[in-house]
């Protein structure tokens, strides 16, 4: 048994919360993400990159259930503040930290802000060099442009 703090139960944690969010559940999937979220807080000392990946991953399932929730502000603000975590962590160019930059643009366009469509744009071409268009990553980012 792993245990609640245990780096593989919160990421399974953190699936079942995108699971919640594909079906349309946010507000199951927000408790689960503050829940992953405050465990990390708690527990982990966000030194390594798996550590800031698992932050990354609740952080993006949390603002994306708030948006869904009608939270904008709140959502934007988390994504602010953990693309920027991740750009000076991991680098700007690191997978995690253009999935966020794509939830940020994301979330800015939906609240037509420019700033969000330049951000899309760009994080968008960094996606197709780096991951290639077959890449989840990169085809939700088309799809947020279309």
């Amino acid at each position: 048994m792993l245990g609640d703090e245990h780096p593989s139960t919160l990421l399974t944690t953190g699936n079942l919360a995108s699971t919640y969010l594909d079906q349309g559940k946010h507000a199951e999937a927000e408790v689960l993400c503050i829940g992953v979220l405050a465990t990390l807080k708690r527990v982990h000392t966000l030194g390594g990159d798996h550590d800031y990946t698992l932050c990354a991953a609740a952080t993006l399932g949390l603002a994306m259930a708030l948006s869904k929730l009608g939270q904008h502000d709140e959502a934007t603000v988390m994504l602010r503040t953990t693309h920027g975590t991740l750009a000076q962590v991991l680098g700007a160019d690191h997978s995690y930290t253009l999935r966020v930059a794509g939830a940020l643009g994301h979330a800015l366009t939906s609240q037509a802000e420019a700033e969000g469509w330049e951000l899309l744009w760009a994080t968008h071409a960094k996606l197709l060099q780096a991951l290639g268009e077959a890449h989840s990553d990169t085809r939700q980012t088309a799809a947020w442009l279309a």
